[in-house]
């Protein structure tokens, strides 16, 4: 009503074009204006008492139109993957994305087993559904343990290198683009996980992300960081950029 109206509406105006009380009418005008969705005007005095507030409504786009999030991200990623660099500044941007999402860590994040419970906790945030093994590939490479979900120590000598299965596949919070431009979803995921590592100061850094090595499971290799062993995404092809 307030933004079909040509002028300001004081409470007792509102109240009665919609047949409802001025009690009411304040209520939802507080929290209108605490969403900054109406202001308040003083109206000119025409005798005595206090001025007379008016209420209008504040230009904006309608707050609860439809959203096409999902159609506006496929556009973007179809029109990275066709650049040439395209894999690289994903990877960068999921950096980014890494370092601003860690920024509010208090102190740096020393242990092997404390970056390990944070980078599961970021990536269940995110809707990951991560979790790390016992045995398995951790076994097979060495120098590593771990236990399901996160539980269990988790020791890794210098320059050892060890697994995490991360994601299942079902959980992706970006399936369907990651399906179909993959060369671009998924270094962002990397770019992620790099860039939070890093912010957090963790000697545990993310040497590669192996997209779907099952049906239902990416992986991710870590290793700490005096190990400079190739960094690779999907295993095979080296990171974008050359890092």
């Amino acid at each position: 009503m307030l933004q079909r109206a040509h002028e300001p509406l004081t409470t007792a105006q509102i109240a009665e074009r919609l047949g409802v009380h001025k009690n009411t009418v304040r209520f939802h005008l507080e929290s209108l204006a605490e969403s900054a969705l109406v202001q308040r005007t003083t109206l000119p005095t025409t005798g005595p008492g206090r001025p007379a507030q008016a209420f209008t409504a504040v230009a904006s786009m309608d707050p609860t139109g439809p959203r096409h999030f999902r159609d506006l991200a496929a556009v973007l990623t179809q029109a990275l993957g066709s650049h040439p660099d395209g894999a690289a500044l994903a990877m960068e941007a999921g950096r980014q994305w890494g370092r601003r999402v860690a920024a509010g860590a208090e102190d740096p994040i020393g242990s092997v087993n404390e970056a390990l419970e944070a980078l599961v906790e970021l990536l269940t945030e995110f809707g990951f559904a991560p979790e790390y093994e016992a045995g398995g590939d951790t076994a097979r490479d060495g120098g590593a343990s771990a236990g399901q979900g996160g539980s269990g120590a988790v020791e890794i000598q210098r320059g050892a290198r060890t697994t995490l299965p991360l994601v299942s596949a079902r959980r992706c919070p970006f399936l369907e683009l990651a399906e179909e431009h993959q060369r671009i979803v998924c270094p962002v995921h990397l770019g992620l996980m790099r860039g939070a590592l890093e912010t957090w100061g963790s000697q545990v850094e993310v040497t590669a992300l192996e997209p779907f090595i099952e049906p239902d499971r990416c992986q991710v290799q870590l290793s700490t960081r005096e190990e400079q062993g190739d960094k690779t995404y999907g295993g095979s092809e080296p990171e974008p950029g050359g890092r």
